[in-house]
Parts: structure tokens; C-alpha cells; sequence
């Protein structure tokens, strides 16, 4: 079971890594007071607004 919890661990620091850069990212856009783009505002998106 160690090797489980060994995973569960790792995953968890990647997951923490991307929140944290996603974080880093969303302020620094903000500071530059541009708009935030969405991936529904991507012209190659399949989803439609």
C-alpha cells in the first residue's frame, strides 16, 4: 500500500504546482488589466457561446 500513498503524494504536489502557477498566472493577467481568455474564447474552440 505504500506505493499507493507514494503516488497519491505525487499527484497531489503536481496538482498543488499547477494551482499555484494557474494562480501566478491569473494575477500577473490582472495586474496588466487584460482581459482574461477563456478557452470558449478560442475562434478553434468546439464550443460555441
Amino acid at each position: 500500500m505504500s506505493w499507493f500513498s507514494e503516488f497519491s503524494e505525487k499527484a497531489e504536489n503536481i496538482l498543488n504546482t499547477i494551482d499555484k502557477n494557474a494562480a501566478l498566472a491569473f494575477n500577473k493577467q490582472s495586474k496588466q488589466n487584460k482581459p482574461i481568455q477563456t478557452f470558449t474564447d478560442s475562434p478553434d474552440s468546439p464550443i460555441k457561446k
